[in-house]
């Protein structure tokens, strides 16, 4: 039984490998042929009739003061950090500069158009630049909600303090360093979730082909982490007296503190709750 079953997540593994073969396939076919004197494409499916403006800019927004963030961005690197002010800078594609607006209940909105849908394809164009966004806040500076919603592109966050944090990224790695919530919800589909200092109440962290590793990690109530195919790696600050364990994997190792454990645990009573799923991946727990 055991036999049929690793053979039947091998295949799906194997699907899933084809159908990410095939997407990438799809996106070189239409990036082929641009032609990089007049920016118009001619692909190896067919000539396209609209032409992609490919002057890359350097744009300072003129931003104030907000309480929270709401950002949306389809293609491109992004990096929030601390600073003297409040800023917003974006380099790259001229035709996929975002908007930025400051709206009137304290919201920074962030949106990148994707109206040229073809120019999405690939986290760089098919001439070798690329976008990227970097929002600064100042220092201790705490802010209610973010949202954010990344399609392809890596997410660099420092120094972020919110009460609320909710963020999605499609095809790109997370790295987030000394940061501190109420609710943390993260959610990547394609990607690592790569974690140094961070204290929140309740955390949740999802991957689905990735692994999510995390260090530092301060007082919480509750941490919740789901692997489908990756690694799930974490050291926390607690003792393991004050932890409350219930880990699963059907494919891997469990190991806490350096103690091989069976493939389900469940064990002790502390007020920090950790729960931890790998499918196809192994589990690594360390406490002080």
């Amino acid at each position: 039984m055991k036999k049929l079953y690793m053979t039947i997540l091998i295949l799906i593994t194997v699907a899933c490998v084809i159908l990410g073969i095939m997407i990438h396939g799809l996106a070189f076919l239409f990036n082929l042929g641009r032609i990089a004197g007049n920016n118009e494409e001619s692909t190896a499916l067919g000539n396209i009739s609209q032409t992609v403006d490919a002057t890359m800019i350097t744009e300072d927004y003129d931003v104030s003061e907000f309480t929270s963030m709401d950002l949306d961005f389809g293609r491109g690197n992004v990096t929030f950090t601390e600073g003297s002010s409040y800023s917003v800078s974006y380099t790259g594609i001229k035709e996929m500069a975002p908007t930025v607006k400051n709206e009137k209940d304290g919201k920074l909105t962030v949106k990148q158009s994707n109206k040229n849908w073809r120019s999405l394809i690939g986290s760089s164009d098919s001439l070798g630049r690329q976008n990227s966004l970097t929002i600064t806040v100042p220092k201790d500076t705490k802010l209610k909600k973010v949202k954010a919603e990344l399609g392809m592109g890596d997410f660099s966050i420092s120094g972020l303090t919110a009460d609320d944090a909710d963020l999605d990224l499609d095809m790109g790695n997370l790295n987030m360093k000394d940061c501190v919530f109420a609710n943390l919800d993260i959610d990547s589909d394609m990607g690592n979730v790569t974690i140094d200092g961070m204290t929140a109440s309740e955390i949740d962290l999802d991957a689905d082909m990735g692994n999510i590793e995390a260090s530092n990690v301060g007082s919480f109530k509750k941490l919740d982490m789901d692997a489908d195919l990756g690694n799930i790696e974490v050291s926390l600050q607690q003792g393991l007296n004050d932890l409350a364990l219930e880990l699963s994997t059907d494919l891997g190792s469990i190991t806490v503190n350096g103690d091989k454990m069976s493939s389900k645990v469940k064990t002790g009573s502390g007020s920090s709750r950790v729960r931890a799923s790998a499918n196809l991946g192994s589990i690594k727990i360390t406490t002080e």
